[in-house]
């Protein structure tokens, strides 16, 4: 989208440069004329001047309105860019949270596993229910589940940003 804002811009800014162009007379200077210059004096050249009364009120219009085209495509590359900026920011916002909501997750998995080992021992040694050492096995399983969706999303939260980053750009 950025690119494609910039090519509009770039030929809005040409076309505009053109339109400023025309008020410009057609005079082409050759050896003949500086020589001419030099070894004789000046010469008259009735076609090199500019008459305000030649030039076309129609031709100011069409500069006026080449100038309005060229700031529209200015604002329209703002935007496009102020847009994919905050596009771009939001996904580093959500990839962040993300990544710190998969650490608590990650730290309360440890937890719970270090207390399941502690469980498992217990059990082993008749000083805890097997049923306190199964409760402890399911919210390790469950907190295991809930940590491979923080995963996914922090891994969708990249592909995102990667997107984001990318657009505009195709591969050819």
């Amino acid at each position: 989208d950025i690119q494609e804002s910039q090519f509009h811009l770039l030929e809005m800014k040409h076309q505009y440069q053109a339109s400023i162009a025309e008020l410009f007379p057609n005079i082409t200077l050759g050896g003949f004329f500086g020589y001419g210059r030099y070894m004789d004096g000046p010469i008259n050249a009735p076609n090199a001047t500019i008459s305000l009364n030649n030039l076309i009120p129609a031709l100011y219009g069409h500069i006026s309105y080449q100038h309005v085209s060229f700031q529209k495509a200015r604002v329209q590359y703002i935007r496009t860019v102020k847009r994919a900026l905050k596009d771009i920011d939001t996904d580093l916002m959500r990839l962040g949270s993300d990544a710190k909501q998969l650490q608590e997750i990650d730290e309360a998995y440890q937890n719970i596993k270090n207390q399941c080992r502690l469980n498992a021992k217990r059990s082993q040694y008749g000083i805890a229910s097997d049923l306190q050492l199964l409760d402890c096995r399911i919210e390790q399983y469950q907190l295991a589940l809930v940590k491979n969706q923080r995963k996914l999303y922090k891994m969708l939260s990249i592909n995102q940003l990667f997107n984001d980053l990318a657009v505009g750009y195709h591969a050819t």
